[in-house]
């Protein structure tokens, strides 16, 4: 059998990735930890358990966490109006009122994806030009500096929601955004600083906190981001992570992979870290509990994935991912495991090597999948309801077109034979991770959207 390192270090290899380290817990003792490649290439220094990397989404958690903690308090409750504590919060279509907390928490209010996170980052994007410039030109706009100025931004654009709040799950950073400031106003406190006091201190993490915003953090790694050049594909340093305070909420933390397993603690002790009861078991039970089906065998919480029936039990888990960085963390509580891979790039394999420290631990091979999909016959005359294009305001473009009673997709440069594996929906393995996707009809003739990359992106062609 492949060995867990010989595993890892192929896969990153494969995409080029300069740094990653890697780590594991059993019942809360560390048994695995390590760093391949380089945290800064150019200075020879090696990734470490103790390397700080970005973590991006993987801070949806402690954002959730901090909600339930409020909660907990009675301060507010996730059935509670968005409006009630945002009240300048508006849509230019749709009833902003009847978005609750609870929908932001699990992606559902309804918001397809928007370019907000490119205005948000325009600082950083302006200061650092290496690597591919944003989807959207971020110089048409000031970059949000407020989460007031999301708002605006929400209200005064020209989008219309996917569907009512709670109908659908498309994945949200606008409304985890929005979640910061619910927590700094009720809180009393900035965003940062109440998740730090109340979920990073008390847990425990002494390497994790926020940013950075301009000065390196010590003991970080270099960012790095990839580039082709004659066409030849390579990697080099970034000037910065990109940052935004705005944004913090959606994916500001940064973290070591030591720190990240004993974070996890507190989904597997019923909301007890660092010693200390940081959530009540309630809490946990709700941010652990599978509120919306996402794919088949994948659901979300408030947070956090959930995998309903892995290894028949479950499987709490996120990534992330930004510029210059890949995160994942996952947590199977019956059986005491906990795991955390971060890297120095974006689109690195991580989720594959957690999910393969996750296999050895129990005793299977590193590459044996989380989720099996089934084979499916789709007649190939059905394919030409697919063909078509589909744009996000994110930037992603999906283009699919039917050729020889195969499927083929196109995206984020890569062209890719789709697999049938259920009624309109699909896998396909862009950089040789698999992916789900799923397309909606409008009636028998047309995809009018797909969900890829746990978003919902329309059909423009």
């Amino acid at each position: 059998m492949k060995t867990f390192e010989a595993y890892a270090e192929e896969l990153l290899a494969r995409q080029d990735v300069p740094g990653a380290a890697a780590a594991a817990s059993r019942n809360g003792a560390v048994v695995y930890a390590r760093g391949f490649g380089a945290a800064d290439l150019e200075r020879a220094v090696p990734a470490a358990p103790e390397t700080i990397f970005g973590v991006a989404s993987v801070t949806k958690s402690f954002t959730a966490a901090a909600i339930m903690r409020l909660v907990d308090e009675r301060r507010l409750s996730v059935d509670d109006p968005v409006v009630e504590y945002l009240p300048e919060f508006r849509m230019p279509r749709g009833d902003a009122a009847a978005i609750r907390i609870h929908h932001f928490l699990t992606h559902t209010p309804g918001f397809p994806p928007l370019p907000s996170r490119w205005y948000a980052f325009g600082a950083s994007a302006r200061e650092d030009p290496e690597g591919a410039p944003p989807p959207v030109p971020v110089d048409t706009r000031p970059p949000f500096a407020t989460a007031g100025d999301l708002m605006a931004y929400l209200a005064e654009g020209d989008w219309a929601p996917l569907g009512p709040p709670g109908a659908q799950f498309s994945y949200c950073n606008d409304g985890y955004a929005l979640l910061g400031e619910i927590i700094a106003r009720v809180g009393g406190r900035p965003y940062a600083r109440f998740v730090t006091e109340e979920i990073i201190g008390p847990a425990g993490l002494a390497h994790t906190t926020f940013g950075p915003a301009s000065a390196p953090l010590p003991g970080a790694a270099t960012p790095y981001v990839a580039r082709t050049r004659d066409g030849a594909r390579g990697v080099v340093p970034a000037r910065t992570w990109w940052y935004s305070e705005v944004w913090n909420p959606a994916g500001g933390i940064c973290s070591t992979v030591t720190d990240l397993v004993h974070y996890l603690t507190l989904y597997r002790a019923g909301g007890v870290a660092g010693g200390r009861r940081i959530l009540s078991e309630r809490a946990v039970a709700a941010m652990t509990r599978a509120h919306v089906a996402v794919a088949p065998g994948q659901a979300y919480g408030y947070g956090l994935a959930v995998l309903p029936d892995y290894r028949d039990a479950a499987l709490v888990e996120h990534g992330g991912g930004r510029r210059s960085i890949s995160a994942h963390v996952a947590l199977a509580p019956s059986r005491g495991l906990a795991v955390a891979v971060l890297a120095n790039l974006a689109d690195a394999p991580v989720r594959a090597i957690a999910h393969g420290l996750l296999n050895v631990l129990q005793g299977l091979a590193p590459e044996t999948p989380a989720i099996v999909y089934p084979a499916y016959a789709c007649a190939p005359q059905r394919l030409a309801a697919y063909a078509g294009e589909y744009r996000s305001g994110e930037g992603t473009v999906l283009r699919a077109r039917a050729a020889a009673g195969r499927l083929l997709i196109e995206v984020d440069g890569e062209h890719l034979a789709a697999r049938a594996v259920g009624p309109d929906a699909f896998t396909v393995s862009p950089r040789g991770t698999e992916q789900y996707l799923r397309f909606h009809m409008n009636g028998a003739e047309q995809a009018g959207a797909v969900a890829y990359g746990s978003r919902i992106i329309r059909r423009t062609a």
